[in-house]
């Protein structure tokens, strides 16, 4: 067999031969915060505190996606781990961290939690005592706690201006 006999073990990303190192102190900040895939654990504030430091690198000819697609699986342990190293990265079509993260939200943020929040972001209304400035950073609010709703920009857009006004 070949390596590309095994598609979740193909390394990923191509970096086009770029000299790249990770500096073991970087990779030890990111295992003190590992999210393993337990009941209680937040997917979204991980992916956001992983971003945070993932940020902190820079590489030239290296793009941040291409570093955190490097350093995702140091973040993650026991189920979330075998999650990871299970994936079939050609059959799902992970080609990048904007799918991966994608696939990493389909399997750790709850179904039910999801739903409601989409339809939060569908039905949104401005409220009663609520400026359009607030309006604005609340509808951007519930964007961020669920940044795979899966909505056209336009459908957001059309959300917001149709909630305007309409307070219950």
């Amino acid at each position: 067999p070949k390596l590309t006999d095994f598609p979740h073990l193909t390394p990923t990303p191509a970096l086009d031969g770029v000299q790249f190192e990770i500096k073991p102190q970087f990779i030890t900040m990111i295992e003190r915060k590992q999210f393993s895939g337990a009941k209680g654990e937040d997917p979204n504030l991980h992916i956001a505190d992983f971003c945070q430091y993932c940020n902190t690198i820079r590489q030239a000819g290296v793009t941040q996606d291409q570093i955190r697609e490097i350093l995702f699986p140091f973040s993650l342990y026991g189920k979330s781990k075998l999650w990871f190293n299970g994936l079939n990265r050609t059959a799902l079509g992970i080609t990048d961290w904007e799918t991966l993260a994608l696939n990493f939200y389909n399997k750790y943020y709850p179904a039910e939690r999801t739903a409601v929040l989409r339809s939060a972001i569908q039905n949104f209304a401005q409220e009663a005592d609520e400026t359009l400035y607030e309006a604005w950073e609340r509808f951007k609010d519930l964007q961020r706690e669920c940044p795979h709703h899966n909505l056209a920009q336009w459908q957001l857009i059309q959300a917001f201006y149709n909630g305007l006004g309409n307070s219950s």
